[in-house]
């Protein structure tokens, strides 16, 4: 396939057919042409993000000779790795095990990396100490999140601001009205409000979240989670803590066991500096619906610190299983030559 001057060449090993018996008709009682009229390939090249033109298809057949089609561009669509997941798997079930999947990985490391937004800002209230919240969705959730900010706040220090993350999208309107009325039952508290063009985590847009707000200390919480009665106590702690050690706070379900999401403690819910994870975000991987268990932060540290049932999962993020197997392997460096 050519598009613009880019050419994608179909991968042999990953290349298969299948019968078209709707084809049969043009040619009358013969099988033998439409028993692999039908064909799924993976086209490989390094095609720029700007390509442009009219997408022209070359088939050589077994005989050496060629037909060249015309694509129409409206058919080509970016992959979603969370929502065309289960189409990607139809076609190729084994996708794991393909001979493509390692440049598959990091073609979605460098997208995932590329394709980063700055979040929209409605009010920056910088502080040196931040508590980080990804709001919630469901309107119910997101008011039982402002209910517990307005009546627990108060065991945050008292120079520690609340950035509070909300989805650019229909639940806006919800956000700003019920911001405006935490600022008016927490007068003095530095709150930040900022929205995003997607519906997942913001951990790759956190170093820049900290750096606008000045932050020196965090504690982040991640999408669909509600600190506990005990997680408020451990988030004022781990704010008003000195150095650079890594406090996590255990994400339970409403039982009070551990998270079967992500696992019990992982980057949905962490304190630490601000210094030591903006040098950590550096090298940092990305993920399809913006953080996966751990995400490579440092687990077993010395210094850290971890709070028993600190926060309460209320949400759950966007199913996928091939984003789970991305996530995975991203995770583990699996796009990466041995």
């Amino acid at each position: 396939m050519r598009l613009g001057d880019c050419v994608l060449v179909a991968e042999e090993g990953a290349t298969t057919f299948r019968p078209r018996p709707d084809l049969q008709p043009v040619f009358g009682g013969t099988a033998s042409p439409v028993a692999r009229a039908g064909f799924q390939a993976v086209l490989r090249g390094g095609l720029p993000v700007d390509a442009g033109g009219a997408p022209l298809l070359r088939v050589v057949h077994d005989d050496g000779t060629m037909a060249v089609s015309r694509v129409e561009p409206k058919v080509l669509r970016r992959l979603d790795l969370v929502g065309d997941g289960e189409e990607v798997l139809r076609l190729f079930p084994a996708l794991r095990l393909e001979p493509f999947w390692r440049a598959f990985l990091a073609a979605a490391r460098r997208s995932l990396a590329e394709h980063l937004r700055e979040p929209a800002v409605q009010a920056l209230a910088p502080a040196p100490r931040m508590l980080v919240l990804r709001l919630p969705g469901e309107p119910s959730n997101l008011a039982l999140l402002f209910d517990r900010l307005a009546a627990e706040a108060d065991v945050l220090p008292a120079d520690a601001g609340i950035a509070l993350l909300a989805d650019l999208g229909r639940g806006r309107g919800e956000a700003l009205l019920r911001f405006h009325d935490l600022k008016a039952a927490l007068p003095g508290r530095p709150l930040s409000l900022l929205f995003l063009a997607h519906e997942d985590d913001a951990l790759g847009e956190l170093p820049d979240i900290l750096s606008r707000l000045g932050a020196e200390r965090f504690v982040h919480l991640g999408r669909g989670l509600v600190p506990t009665a005990e997680g408020w106590a451990a988030i004022g702690a781990a704010l008003a803590r000195r150095g650079h050690g890594l406090d996590w706070l255990e994400v339970v379900d409403d039982l009070g066991r551990p998270d079967r999401v992500d696992g019990a403690f992982t980057a949905a819910a962490f304190g630490w500096s601000a210094a030591s994870f903006l040098e950590w975000s550096v090298s940092a991987p990305r993920f399809t619906r913006g953080l996966h268990r751990e995400s490579g932060l440092p687990l077993n540290e010395a210094g850290e610190r971890r709070a028993p049932g600190a926060a309460m999962r209320v949400e759950r993020p966007r199913a996928s299983r091939l984003a789970d197997m991305v996530d995975e392997d991203l995770l583990a460096g699996r796009d990466r030559a041995p």
